[in-house]
């Protein structure tokens, strides 16, 4: 046997053939662990995780945008049925027939507290009303010619409305309105979002939610009467209410649309997640966390100019808005449309979006562990 000759070859130096067989060695542990661990690092971050953190929220947003919607359909159906209540109490159609007799000259001779009753008893449940529920401005009856009976006369503050309110009120002829029509016809109306000439402005200098309101109507009927037959069923007038915007602004800056997405971001910070409201065109911004942004086209308006997003909401009743860049930022979003008009609703599309920095904030913190890792590990 011979024994195994580990001198280095002539004029090598041995500690060189010992530096090449290190970087050897260390290239070898580069190939077999470093890098497989570097490219795993990777692959993790693009693919799984950016993906997995996309899709969850994407989720998060049809689901939002679909409790978005319900609240906003509760709110119109409480509406709804707050005005069909009000027509149908007995304060309202005794008021009315009283001021009708009262035209007539049927009650000439009593005395004003008589002649007045019904009237200034109807206004006071109106003011209690108004006081109580915040969110009506004005709850106004007419007669069966479209002539002014009575309404509220404080505001959801508490003052008083002004002499030339209530003139302005008394003074107007509602016999040609879309919505009385329609209380003459037997059918309840909503008037969509809007500046009601009825009432000044409660912020006059500033784009405000306040500043505009909705509108719902009902018939008011004579109740079914056996002692007087021949009036049973008898159109007397209609019950006119004006809801204020503030409380469907209120359903878009929910807490709970930033509160859900706290996660992302960390408890330090604040998600970028916000609500909004289209009209039926889907078009029409009617409501935002900008109210100067109200009324403007989201395929024309110079800060959106965003067709793509109309033409998605116009296709479908829940889904996903494409990708789209708004203010500087890329964004994604969702969108739910409410109740129709078949459904005693408006048919408005509720959305529900987010920045993407804020989709990918976890998956940032999660590649700067792994590099730190990698880098450890090297």
């Amino acid at each position: 046997m011979h024994a195994r000759d580990d001198t280095p070859p002539a004029g090598v130096p041995r500690d060189a053939v010992s530096r090449r067989i290190s970087t050897k060695f260390l290239l070898a542990v580069l190939a077999a662990v470093v890098l497989p661990f570097l490219a795993l690092a990777i692959f993790v971050e693009t693919q799984m995780a950016g993906r997995l953190s996309k899709d969850v929220v994407l989720y998060s947003l049809k689901s939002l945008a679909a409790d978005l919607a319900v609240r906003v359909d509760r709110d119109i159906e409480e509406f709804n049925s707050n005005t069909a209540l009000l027509a149908a109490d007995p304060g309202s159609y005794l008021a009315i027939d009283e001021d009708s007799r009262e035209r007539a000259g049927e009650l000439e001779g009593a005395p004003e507290a008589a002649r007045r009753l019904m009237r200034d008893t109807q206004v006071q449940q109106f003011d209690n009303w108004v006081l109580a529920k915040r969110d009506y401005d004005l709850l106004m009856l007419v007669s069966a010619d479209g002539r002014y009976v009575m309404s509220n006369t404080v505001g959801r503050s508490g003052l008083g409305l002004s002499d030339e309110v209530l003139a302005g009120l008394q003074a107007r002829d509602c016999s040609q309105e879309v919505w009385f029509e329609a209380a003459r016809n037997g059918q309840s109306f909503r008037v969509d979002q809007h500046r009601s000439e009825r009432l000044p402005p409660r912020h006059p200098d500033v784009a405000h939610p306040e500043n505009f309101h909705i509108a719902f109507s009902a018939p008011v009927y004579w109740p079914e009467d056996e002692a007087q037959p021949e009036r049973s069923g008898q159109f007397l007038g209609a019950l006119y209410v004006l809801v204020n915007w503030a409380r469907i602004q209120e359903e878009v800056e929910s807490p709970v649309l930033k509160s859900y997405f706290q996660g992302l971001v960390g408890t330090d910070e604040f998600p970028s997640a916000y609500g909004w409201i289209w009209a039926s065109d889907a078009d029409t911004i009617l409501a935002h966390r900008d109210p100067t942004l109200y009324g403007e086209s989201i395929s024309e308006s110079p800060r959106s100019r965003l067709p793509q997003m109309s033409a998605a909401a116009r296709e479908s009743d829940w889904g996903l808005y494409p990708e789209y860049e708004f203010a500087g930022r890329r964004k994604n979003a969702a969108f739910k449309h409410t109740h129709g008009v078949a459904e005693s609703g408006f048919g408005w599309i509720v959305g529900v979006g987010i920045d993407n920095d804020d989709i990918f904030e976890g998956v940032r913190e999660l590649r700067a562990q792994l590099f730190q890792v990698t880098a450890l590990v090297l």
